[in-house]
């Protein structure tokens, strides 16, 4: 039977031949920072196929065919609620038949904050992490003691880069920071910080929208812009003339979770990337 199994609790409860222990799961993710989840929880016990390359835009990707037969033979599929998941997971399930596919997201707010960069906030990478755990557990129920202490394990890490992330940018809250790509509304929600998007909509800024960020950059203090691979750098480069703000460049989709992380609140705190 083909079927999209959005909330969690649907997945838990599927009927499924699971795999023997020991042979290991075959998982397929939207992104990087989720194969960190589920390597951190499964270790040798679950391979990964990450759709989105490194360098792509996730929001627009389009995957390619060899990408679209190695997901369909995946035993899960673990989706993170990006615009492009809703494109093209339809037509994957719709030649894949047995596939799981699992919103590791379930359970988090998006009325409030739609920013689809859940990931880059510690507190919800705990719940990325719990529901990662439940998808790989109800997949390989014999795995279920192994899967546990890979949890333990991994909520230990993201406390520790929560712990160091909020020492670096302590005595910081209510501080602006410039992102040219507006993934950080997380982040910033999780330090008390403000971000300030350049992009407008997912788009560059016309004059008159550039002219205006110009001047609430202006007003915030803010001394770098943060520039993601694979997004123009038109306006950052715009910012860097008119007001001498220097571009600093950051992965969020990085398979390094910790390190894209802490690398963000050494660049918004000034220990990096700052002039």
């Amino acid at each position: 039977m083909r079927r999209f199994l959005a909330p969690l609790l649907l997945a838990l409860s599927a009927c499924r031949n699971a795999p023997v222990p020991g042979d290991g799961l075959e998982v397929a993710v939207s992104i990087a920072p989720e194969a960190y989840l589920v390597e951190g929880i499964a270790g040798d016990a679950a391979r990964v196929t990450i759709v989105v390359p490194q360098g792509a835009d996730p929001h627009s990707y389009e995957p390619t065919p060899a990408t679209m037969e190695a997901v369909a033979d995946a035993d899960l599929y673990l989706a993170i609620g990006l615009p492009f998941e809703d494109q093209w997971l339809p037509r994957l399930l719709g030649s894949a038949p047995g596939l799981e596919v699992v919103r590791i997201d379930s359970g988090i707010d998006r009325t409030a904050d739609p920013d689809p960069h859940v990931w880059m906030s510690p507190s919800l990478m705990r719940i990325l992490a719990s529901n990662t755990c439940m998808a790989l557990t109800a997949a390989s129920p014999g795995d279920s003691a192994l899967f546990a202490r890979g949890l333990a394990g991994l909520a230990a890490d993201i406390d520790s880069v929560d712990a160091e992330a909020g020492r670096m940018l302590e005595g910081m809250r209510g501080a602006s920071f410039t992102a040219l790509h507006p993934a950080y509304a997380r982040f910033a929600s999780d330090y008390g910080l403000v971000q300030i998007a350049l992009e407008v909509e997912g788009s560059e800024p016309s004059p008159a929208e550039l002219a205006s960020i110009v001047q609430a950059v202006r007003a915030s203090g803010s001394r770098v812009v943060i520039v993601s691979p694979g997004f123009s750098t038109g306006a950052a480069g715009a910012l860097e003339m008119e007001l001498g703000i220097p571009a600093a460049p950051h992965d969020q989709l990085s398979r390094d979770w910790p390190g894209s992380v802490l690398g963000l609140a050494r660049i918004i705190s000034g220990a990096e990337g700052a002039p």
